[in-house]
């Protein structure tokens, strides 16, 4: 697999999110929006943390959480 099809798989699941996402409401402020991003991220670092044990899907999907925000 190129690194060019890797790019379009990580930007599908990140367009599949967005799609998902518009099913909640709007983020009503920039602080609510910041709160929503840093839970994202705490997830994420999470994920990352429990190194070596870490599951390499869980991150990706709590960063395409991000990507998608």
């Amino acid at each position: 697999m190129t690194n060019l099809t890797q790019v379009d798989l990580v930007l599908h699941s990140v367009r599949q999110e967005v799609q998902r996402s518009m099913q909640f409401p709007d983020i009503n402020s920039e602080h609510e929006g910041w709160a929503v991003i840093k839970e994202e991220l705490d997830e994420l670092w999470e994920e990352v943390r429990a190194y070596p044990d870490a599951d390499r899907n869980k991150m990706a999907k709590e960063a395409i959480h991000v990507a998608a925000l």
